[in-house]
């Protein structure tokens, strides 16, 4: 016979689908009453409970920015420019083609000592969307100069992709050198998996394949698969042979 759930495994199985994007309580109850279009009364739900939880902070900006409540947001991101609601809001005006009004938003956040990199991240990805890469690449330079504690990822990636996409694989090449001459870089797989991309934009293809064969004989580190399958995938159509140098690789 096959087994029949319960009502109340059901009940809880439906409960734990509701809640998990939700997380809390209190974030399936202004759900509720959002879907039932009675946005004022979640938004105030969400105010009068994110002293106790942080994710109602969250939440709630993702609530605003989804009723377009930019004068909301603009007013939580005056307190708290880093916080969920300076990210929403730098966001929103993009999507209503105010990329001033954004950049002005990020840049006012990643200048306050609380504003972290992060924003300046985002500051660049958005004038990277405009087509001000220039600008972009100067904004993640100084973001990263500024860092104290290392390079991050995140930042590198997105500076090594920008010089790779203007024309200037060289520049990200050197950064990525200076970076290891400074001691701000300490893992080699996350480097080499940011100089790949560099220098095919840069032509050395050789160089490209003989450094990951070089560091690699037996394929022994199974995440830079994805690595190489990109650089195949780029040069496939140029050079059909390649496939066979990177056979040892096959996951």
């Amino acid at each position: 016979m096959p087994l029949v759930p319960s009502w109340a495994a059901v009940t809880v199985c439906v409960l734990f689908t509701l809640l998990a994007p939700h997380r809390t309580a209190t974030g399936l109850l202004a759900a509720v009453r959002e879907r039932r279009g009675r946005i004022d009364e979640a938004i105030a739900l969400l105010r009068a409970r994110e002293s106790a939880d942080g994710h109602v902070c969250d939440l709630l900006a993702d609530l605003l920015a989804r009723h377009g409540r930019i004068d909301d947001l603009r007013a939580r991101a005056t307190v708290d420019p880093a916080g969920p609601a300076g990210w929403r809001l730098a966001r929103l005006l993009e999507e209503f083609g105010d990329e001033a009004g954004a950049a002005a938003v990020y840049r006012a956040a990643s200048e306050l000592p609380c504003g972290g990199r992060g924003m300046a991240l985002g500051r660049a990805r958005l004038l990277a969307r405009c087509g001000r890469g220039e600008e972009a690449m100067v904004v993640v330079v100084r973001a990263c100069a500024e860092s104290t504690d290392g390079a991050e990822c995140c930042i590198v990636s997105t500076l090594c992709t920008l010089y790779a996409d203007h024309g200037r694989p060289h520049e990200g090449l050197a950064f990525l050198d200076g970076l290891i001459v400074r001691q701000m870089w300490s893992d080699d797989e996350e480097l080499l998996q940011l100089r790949l991309p560099l220098m095919v934009a840069a032509g050395q293809l050789d160089e490209a394949i003989e450094l990951v064969r070089d560091r690699h004989p037996d394929g022994d580190r199974p995440f830079l698969v994805e690595a190489i399958a990109k650089l195949i995938a780029k040069l496939l159509a140029e050079r059909p042979d390649l496939y066979r140098l990177f056979k040892p690789f096959k996951p």
